[in-house]
């Protein structure tokens, strides 16, 4: 009778103590507050609910943009300082045969730069860029050129350093991005003999870097484009990928998650993404 007892009163002690057994699987709710912003929640602090910080425009959450409540716990930990931060924008001091006006260290949203080349070169792209609440710049990439080789020189995007300062047929140019920065695009590219750099024009972004909707519509759309070539017989060419009749249609269906994983802010986006590529 009293090992019964005993084991009646054990499983009552686990049950009271252990949240996995009983149902009632909820993280802590103290310690998650960040400076400066605030958080959300999914599920309130239920097992499964994420948790993410929003800071005013042009400042980012830091050391990270949110936690998952895991089995009672916050992944990763609250045991840092957070923050809401400035935004900042890559460096442009790569850029060669030219210079860069105003030459600081770091660069916070709406700071503007000059770009002039230095003779004897001539100016492509952005003479004036503004760094942005996205953390990207304005514009195109500013290069200073002299147009004597088989491809225009390439440039250098704010935040890298090339190697490679020679532009005939095979030649190669790389790319590094400085510290804690990200390479999107092609780290080498090569010249080719049609006087077009191989890959895509590469850039260097932070972790807190996004595209905006305008820009995301943009890139889907002219993806689209490449992809779909219209069929006429006449030219004896068919589509790349998917091939239409000429006067034919494509119906394209977008699918968006409604998860409870989806904060409704980040679907609001996702539809506007949406409407302004089929304004395109």
């Amino acid at each position: 009778m009293q090992s019964v007892l005993f084991g009646s009163l054990f499983f009552l002690v686990i049950l009271n103590h252990c949240p996995f057994l009983n149902g009632a699987v909820s993280c802590p709710n103290n310690n998650l507050s960040i400076k400066d912003g605030s958080f959300t929640l999914s599920k309130s602090y239920n097992d499964g609910s994420v948790l993410r910080y929003v800071c005013p425009v042009g400042f980012y959450p830091h050391p990270v943009k949110k936690r998952q409540c895991k089995y009672g716990q916050w992944d990763p930990e609250p045991t840092s300082k957070r923050e809401c931060r400035k935004v900042t924008c890559p460096n442009p001091r790569g850029m060669e045969n030219g210079v860069v006006i105003p030459t600081r260290k770091i660069y916070y949203v709406n700071d503007t730069t000059k770009y002039r080349c230095n003779s004897d070169y001539t100016f492509r792209g952005s003479a004036t860029r503004e760094c942005q609440a996205n953390g990207k710049w304005s514009g195109g990439t500013p290069i200073c050129s002299r147009n004597t080789d088989h491809c225009p020189d390439p440039g250098t995007p704010p935040g890298a350093s090339r190697k490679g300062n020679i532009f005939n047929i095979d030649d190669k140019v790389t790319y590094t991005c400085d510290k804690n920065l990200k390479l999107i695009g092609s780290k080498v590219r090569v010249c080719q003999d049609g006087g077009l750099w191989s890959g895509k024009e590469p850039e260097c972004y932070a972790d807190f870097t996004y595209d905006t909707p305008g820009e995301v519509a943009e890139a889907f759309g002219s993806s689209l484009k490449t992809t779909v070539t219209m069929y006429e017989e006449s030219a004896g060419q068919a589509g790349k990928q998917i091939r239409l009749d000429k006067g034919g249609k494509l119906d394209i269906y977008v699918a968006l998650d409604a998860s409870d994983s989806i904060e409704e802010a980040d679907f609001d986006k996702a539809k506007d993404i949406i409407k302004k590529l089929i304004k395109r």
